[in-house]
C-alpha cells in the first residue's frame, strides 16, 4: 500500500460524537434507558474490583472515582441477578 493511502486511512473515523447527556447518579433505570440507545461511559471506584471474577458485581461501592468503563448493554448474570 502506498504511503499516501496509509496517511488517508489514519483520518477515517468510524464514528462521530455529536453530543452527550448526563445520567443521574444512582439511577439504575436512567442508566438502562441510556445503554439501550448508545454506549455510556461510567466512572467508578475500582478498589473493590481487585478480586472480581465475572458476572454481576454486587459488592459495596466506593466513592473514589478512579476508573472508567463503557457500558454497551445490560442483562442478567448466570444466577439471574441484574
Amino acid at each position: 500500500m502506498e504511503l499516501a493511502t496509509l496517511k488517508r486511512k489514519v483520518f477515517v473515523h468510524a464514528a462521530t460524537i455529536s453530543g452527550y447527556e448526563n445520567v443521574s447518579t444512582n439511577d439504575e433505570s436512567a442508566l438502562l434507558k441510556a445503554a439501550v440507545m448508545q454506549p455510556v461511559s461510567v466512572a467508578f471506584d475500582a478498589s473493590k474490583f481487585q478480586f472480581y471474577l465475572g458476572s454481576v458485581f454486587n459488592g459495596t461501592c466506593g466513592t473514589e472515582l478512579d476508573h472508567g468503563v463503557t457500558v454497551v448493554g445490560y442483562g442478567t448474570g448466570d444466577d439471574g441477578m441484574k
